[in-house]
């Protein structure tokens, strides 16, 4: 019955008014739907990991030229650096141990309305390889030096770093 009450009522509307009510809805629609917050937040975040990414190689690499140029008879010398991923974060955990079982949960800190998981410790990325030019990478004593100093830098195998002369 009350379904034929409103039945006539919306009939016997003008079209302005029904036209406003529908716009009105249309509008509530719109503000009430859910953004998109956390796609935007997730870019964000996607992009300070590849600008964090690329300073670690590029303070790398200007660390290893300068010491690198320092190596008798290397002469200038240009390195590229590059890294396998974007490190690694170590999460604090919550243990709780009865007689029967054992359970571990995610530690979180609250900085204002966001909840971040509680970063214990942070690993720097793993260096992949090493292209290393200089002047002296004619004499075999200065190449031998180089790779010897880049393996003990960064815990890589020498197949994994290649040393070149540099043009005149």
């Amino acid at each position: 019955m009350q379904f034929e009450s409103l039945k006539k009522k919306l009939f016997s509307m003008k079209k302005e008014t029904l036209l406003l009510v529908f716009l009105a809805g249309i509008l509530l629609l719109i503000v009430g739907a859910p953004t998109s917050d956390t796609s935007e937040k997730e870019k964000e975040d996607a992009a300070t990991d590849v600008t964090t990414l690329s300073e670690y190689e590029a303070e790398m690499e200007e660390k290893l030229r300068a010491l690198l140029s320092e190596i008798e008879g290397a002469g200038e010398v240009k390195v590229m650096v590059t890294v396998e991923d974007t490190g690694e974060s170590v999460m604090g955990k919550d243990s709780r141990l009865s007689e029967k079982e054992s359970e571990e949960s995610a530690v979180y800190q609250e900085q204002g309305q966001e909840r971040k998981p509680f970063v214990v410790a942070s690993k720097t990325p793993r260096v992949q390889g090493v292209v290393v030019v200089c002047e002296g990478a004619g004499n075999p004593v200065v190449k031998q030096r180089i790779s010897e100093a880049v393996q003990a830098l960064f815990q890589i195998a020498s197949h994994k770093i290649s040393i070149v002369k540099k043009e005149k």
